[in-house]
C-alpha cells in the first residue's frame, strides 16, 4: 500500500550538530543525546526556538568551520527547488481549471 500524503510533526529541542548540503538535511541532538536526523524538502518547517517574550533576539553561536558561501549555495539550490515545485503546481492548476 503507497503513503499518500502522509505527514509527521514533531518538537525537538537541541544544538544543530551537523549540516549537509548536498542531501539538504540536519542533525539536531537534543540533552539525552539521542540525535535526529531532519531532510529539507519544499514542506519542511523549522525555526529557532524563541524568546519566551516572543521578540526575535535570538542569538544562535556560528559552529566552527562554518562555510556561509556553501549554506548560501544550498539556499539558493532550494529555493530553485521550490520555484520549479511552485510553477508546476501553478501550471497543473491552471490546466485542471481549463
Amino acid at each position: 500500500m503507497e503513503l499518500n500524503n502522509f505527514y509527521q510533526t514533531a518538537t525537538v529541542c537541541g544544538t544543530v550538530i551537523n549540516l549537509d548540503l548536498d542531501t539538504l538535511s540536519f542533525c539536531v541532538q537534543s540533552r539525552s543525546s539521542d540525535t535526529f536526523d531532519t531532510y529539507v524538502g519544499s514542506t519542511t518547517y523549522y525555526e529557532v526556538l524563541t524568546n519566551i517574550d516572543g521578540l526575535w533576539r535570538d542569538r544562535v553561536a556560528e559552529p566552527d568551520g562554518l562555510n556561509r558561501v556553501a549554506i548560501d549555495e544550498g539556499i539558493g539550490r532550494l529555493c530553485d527547488l521550490l520555484e520549479d515545485e511552485l510553477d508546476a503546481l501553478q501550471a497543473s492548476t491552471r490546466q485542471a481549471e481549463r
